[in-house]
Order: structure tokens, then sequence, then C-alpha cells
């Protein structure tokens, strides 16, 4: 289901940020990109399923909370552009890969839950083997969508979704 993530980025600043910040107990991110601009984002729990893009308020106060919180230092940082768009959200929060029972020839990566950048070197990787032979050099029969029917959800405690 789609589900509405917000970015927000701040004016360049001198480069002192090594490692992308992430905590998974409070759901926000952020690093530093090569520019110097810190950009990140906070999930919402309480966001629906829905098709809005439309940035807001709110996500800048709890974001600029969340950040400041971790390094106050920030506090002064001017944020100079906010976005909305969507992470196709599984209900584990885990991709969903591999063919579909019923449907010779057909395969599908989807469901990344906001990690498909992330993600995708390696799926690309292993759907081409399960194209081209029919099995992957790495186990995916945990992503298969039948997990679903079958009561397979285990929720990863470290993905922030």
């Amino acid at each position: 289901k789609p589900v509405r993530h917000e970015i927000a980025v701040t004016e360049s600043l001198k480069p002192f940020l090594g490692p992308m910040i992430i905590s998974p107990k409070k759901g926000f991110y952020f690093s530093q990109s090569l520019r110097g601009e810190i950009v990140g984002g906070i999930g919402d729990p309480e966001e629906p399923s829905s098709y809005n893009t439309k940035s807001s308020p709110d996500f800048l106060f709890r974001y600029a909370a969340a950040v400041r919180a971790i390094l106050p230092p920030l506090r002064k940082a001017r944020i100079i552009r906010q976005w909305a768009g969507h992470y196709d959200m599984s209900p584990d929060h885990r991709p969903i890969i591999g063919s579909v029972e019923g449907y010779k020839g057909y395969y599908h990566a989807c469901g990344f839950s906001g990690h498909g950048f992330m993600l995708s070197p390696i799926v690309a990787r292993l759907l081409a083997e399960l194209v081209t032979t029919g099995r992957t050099s790495l186990p995916i029969d945990a992503l298969a969508l039948t997990r679903f029917a079958k009561g397979e959800i285990a929720k990863d405690p470290y993905v922030v979704g």
C-alpha cells in the first residue's frame, strides 16, 4: 500500500557527519550529502495509506525536534526545501521478491518500504538469476508473496518504515 513519507533538506553545512544516522525506535533518519546538506525524514506511524503527496508543517516540527535531540548544534541549520513521496509498504515492511504462482514468466520486486535504493543492486542480481536459471545464489523464499497467505508475517524491528 502507498504511504506518504516526507523529506527535508538543510542549507549546506561544513562536512562533519560521516555515517547515516538512523533511529528505528523513533523512526527518523538523516545523513549529510556531498554538498554538505543534511537530508532526512521521520516516519509517522499514524499516517494512513493514501496517495497524498503534499508536504506538511507537522512533519517539519517532528523532524526538527528529533534531529535537534540527537545533534543540538543543528538547531540553527535552516531547512531550505522539503517534499513528500510514497513508500510502497508491505505488511511486514520487507520486500516481496520472486515469481508469482500461477503466472509463468511473471516476476516482481516491490513493497520495499523505503529501502528500494539500498536493496536494488542485489535484488536485480537475484531476479536476473531467477529469470535465467530458475534459482538464486541467495535464499529468497522468505520474501515470496505467498508468505502473507500462509501467515508468515514477521516484522523486522530494525526497519524504519
